[in-house]
């Protein structure tokens, strides 16, 4: 079991050593079935352009769906919960990204009522981008209730 989370994590590290950050396993949606019926299992790739930072955070458990990218450049998180992708503005963040350094972001999707905070350490710098470890993700419900998932990731600019 460890070994498929560890070759799980290897190939997605090893998806962020393009400029193109590819999900480890991207889903198509099936297209015989009605539009309100599907759900999203992932958020689609995501290409930087030169000069370009992001935070690209999957899921620790199989099958490491593509959860969570940040774009620093256009100031906009695109969030995958429940099935559904929320695009929330960034309000400013706190410190900047430093190695062996705790980071923690937190957005607001006031329409939903959902607050999202992630939590993490900031790791070494890889041919890859800066690795995130340690890192959740918890979404404070209407109700009260708190949803927790373990991520893993990276930040990683594009020279330009």
């Amino acid at each position: 079991m460890r070994s498929i989370a560890f070759s799980g994590l290897a190939f997605m590290l090893s998806a962020c050593s393009t400029s193109e950050i590819l999900p480890p396993r991207a889903a198509a949606p099936a297209e015989e079935a009605p539009l309100a019926s599907q759900t999203v299992t992932g958020l689609p790739a995501q290409r930087l352009q030169p000069g370009q930072c992001g935070v690209f955070l999957f899921e620790t458990r199989d099958p490491n769906a593509f959860v969570l990218f940040e774009d620093e450049a256009e100031g906009v998180v695109q969030i995958l919960h429940f099935g559904q992708v929320y695009t929330i503005r960034l309000a400013a963040q706190g410190a900047p990204f430093l190695s062996g350094e705790p980071f923690n972001r937190e957005y607001r999707a006031a329409d939903a009522g959902l607050i999202f905070t992630v939590d993490g350490l900031v790791g070494l710098q890889t041919s890859s981008g800066q690795r995130l470890t340690d890192v959740v993700l918890t979404a404070l419900q209407p109700d009260g209730t708190r949803i927790v998932r373990p991520l893993g990731g990276v930040r990683r600019c594009q020279g330009g």
